[in-house]
């Protein structure tokens, strides 16, 4: 493993590690974590912010239920939506950190539906055809087809779009 994988404190998920906010950490921790995503932050502002993240982890350590273990998704919920709501830079930072996958299965999964639907039969699609069934695909997977085909006849901007002719141009 220490072929393929970096374990130096140079590594990017050490510098993302102070986010998991499980222990106090060091604004220049913090800085090398926004330096990891490229993202140039005012520090000014960033200090600011840092302090409020602070008090907000000895709460976290002082709380009565050590038993409940939170994700780092609802510290950070509970952070922004208390003392945390004017933190811009750290929800900035947060935004795009979290946005990261941690693995290419979504991808993947696209991919594999993409095979479904522009098949050999149907190979003539445009591009575009072939994006729109995916999305309709991914996007209402959960929904019951009469559910969905309800849903359908009760928005005429999608009944004028499938009555139209702009989709054969």
């Amino acid at each position: 493993m220490r072929k393929r994988y970096d374990f130096t404190e140079s590594n990017f998920h050490e510098k993302l590690q102070c986010l998991s906010l499980e222990r106090e950490f060091s604004f220049d921790e913090l800085i090398a974590a926004c330096g990891a995503v490229n993202l140039n932050l005012d520090t000014d502002l960033l200090f600011t912010e840092y302090v409020m993240l602070q008090k907000f982890i000895l709460r976290i350590a002082e709380s009565p239920n050590p038993n409940c273990v939170k994700s780092v998704v609802e510290k950070f919920v509970d952070f922004f939506s208390n003392e945390g709501s004017e933190c811009k830079s750290v929800m900035k930072l947060m935004s795009l950190v979290l946005s990261i996958n941690c693995s290419n299965a979504a991808a993947e999964r696209v991919f594999s539906l993409m095979r479904q639907v522009w098949t050999d039969q149907r190979n003539r699609l445009r591009v575009e055809s072939v994006r729109a069934e995916l999305q309709i695909i991914i996007n209402y997977q959960d929904r019951k087809c009469g559910e969905v085909y309800n849903e359908f006849l009760q928005n005429s901007k999608i009944l004028n779009a499938a009555r139209g002719s702009r989709k054969y141009e």
